[in-house]
């Protein structure tokens, strides 16, 4: 009799437990089922309540997602885990392809969460480039507060309002592609960079000054001690600087894409008047204002960027 009264709250613990584990894997199973079919009834709040962070969800693009491909035979299964923490393997079909995924989920202080729902769409940055997202303009408070946001398994279509850009390999399903959405130029704001850009060039060549932007400034005195005569310098394209200046590629980083730039253009041959040694010279001047003379290398226009969303397209040259 002792040792069965022993036994017996040990095997009531091991039941418990046993059930405990039984009940939470059964949770994570709800889990993922609620999750997905949220998503297939395009009920963002819903989705929401399942995951954390910047996460772009709201009925109309997820609605947009449905139409286009639909998430149907949801099925759930092989749940490994312990009482706050499971592995869930889920299968369903994703318009027509058969999608396979192992989410995780857990549950820390609150409801079980799906902790690996969404997926990082790395330049979706910034909220002032105007994206369009299945048709919905995307708000500013859809991104966290680094910039970053991401979504949640759909198909979709990421587009943008803002003039003379595009978005290159905006149309994509997750989470079975791996999204790589660039915002570029588009043809028409290729154009106007370069138009711009010519434009500003153009100033900087008609100025006979000792500084006239583009990254020709010379200096009143030079490295070898020439004292350039102020008024005296001209500036005259290379036909390698005149050939690249019309086939400019501007490149849009996501971290400053309303000011897209593009390399220098190539060398300038710069020439000037002046004074070294009491005696007058003149010739080309060197690259960085080095030298006056013969066989110098030449200077060279600075790498432009073109502000695009100011309407007099200013241009700013980062200097070699």
């Amino acid at each position: 009799m002792v040792l069965v009264l022993v036994a017996l709250p040990a095997l009531v613990m091991f039941l418990s437990r046993n059930e405990t584990k039984k009940e939470a894997k059964q949770a994570a199973v709800e889990c993922v089922e609620g999750y997905l079919g949220a998503l297939a009834a395009a009920d963002a709040k819903a989705v929401l309540a399942y995951v954390d962070g910047p996460v772009l969800a709201t009925d109309e693009v997820l609605a947009a997602s449905a139409k286009a491909a639909p998430i149907t035979d949801v099925r759930v299964e092989h749940v490994y885990g312990s009482t706050d923490s499971a592995t869930v393997r889920a299968t369903f079909v994703l318009g027509s392809a058969d999608v396979v995924y192992v989410y995780e989920v857990a549950k820390w202080s609150g409801p079980w969460k799906v902790t690996n729902g969404t997926e990082l769409v790395r330049d979706l940055v910034a909220s002032d480039i105007g994206l369009v997202v299945n048709g919905q303009a995307v708000p500013g408070t859809a991104f966290g507060s680094d910039g970053l946001s991401f979504l949640v398994p759909g198909t979709y279509t990421v587009t943008t309002s803002t003039q003379y850009y595009t978005v290159v390999d905006g149309t994509f399903a997750l989470p079975a592609d791996k999204p790589k959405v660039a915002l570029a130029l588009s043809d028409e704001g290729v154009e106007v960079f370069r138009t711009a850009v010519r434009a500003a060039v153009d100033t900087c060549l008609a100025s006979t000054d000792l500084v006239a932007g583009c990254g020709l400034d010379v200096a009143a005195v030079l490295e070898d001690g020439t004292a350039v005569d102020a008024g005296s310098v001209t500036r005259t394209l290379t036909p390698e600087a005149e050939a690249s200046l019309a086939e400019l590629v501007p490149y849009v980083t996501p971290f400053n894409p309303m000011c897209p730039y593009a390399p220098s253009p190539g060398p300038v041959v710069t020439s000037a008047t002046g004074v070294r040694d009491g005696q007058a010279v003149s010739g080309d001047v060197g690259i960085r204002s080095t030298e006056m003379g013969p066989g110098v290398s030449p200077m060279t226009l600075g790498a432009p960027r073109v502000q695009m969303t100011d309407p007099a397209l200013p241009v700013t040259w980062i200097s070699r």
